[in-house]
């Protein structure tokens, strides 16, 4: 059996899909409420949701991340692992350009499933008194995953284009 190597784009989809999983437990979504009293006293809450939607604060009862995260995260992990597995499996059955087009595309629907994630992130309302501040919106997590879609995405398509030919040119030889 002949042995393969890991090709450089593959080993970077297998480093990228091992990055999309440490994402998922970060902090994806965060909120800060800040109240001020009548006598100047702040009071500060924070809560965050990582991308398993577990929240930092017990008691939040909306969905945050769910399977809008879930799935591009997992499926840059599987691409990761297979392609890792590629260095195993039989060189006639794979095709690079198959392979990197199949990894282009998902990566395509993995950023747009984040993008649509990101956009619908919920927003808590406060009360109407103006005496509480809140801010709610994506933490590290979103853009940790955001980036490794579109890693994925533009290393798959370099992989597809040949952007210099990387062997020497060959010298004549002189007789």
């Amino acid at each position: 059996m002949e042995e393969r190597k890991i090709s450089k784009p593959d080993l970077v989809i297998a480093a990228i899909g091992l990055l999309a999983l440490i994402s998922m437990f970060l902090p994806w979504w965060r909120a800060d409420y800040t109240t001020i009293s009548g006598d100047d006293n702040e009071t500060r809450w924070h809560e965050t949701v990582n991308g398993w939607n577990e929240s930092s604060v017990s008691g939040l009862d909306h969905m945050i991340t769910g399977p809008l995260v879930w799935i591009p995260m997992m499926t840059l992990l599987a691409l990761g692992i297979s392609a890792l597995g590629r260095v195993l499996a039989p060189s006639e059955r794979l095709s690079d350009k198959g392979f990197h087009l199949v990894v282009a595309v998902l990566g395509i629907l993995a950023t747009v499933l984040l993008v649509v994630r990101w956009h619908s992130y919920y927003l808590p309302s406060g009360p109407t008194n103006g005496d509480t501040e809140i801010f709610a919106g994506p933490d590290d997590g979103t853009f940790l995953g955001v980036l490794c879609c579109f890693a994925v995405v533009v290393v798959s398509l370099l992989a597809l284009t040949p952007i210099a030919n990387l062997t020497p040119t060959q010298q004549p030889s002189e007789d």
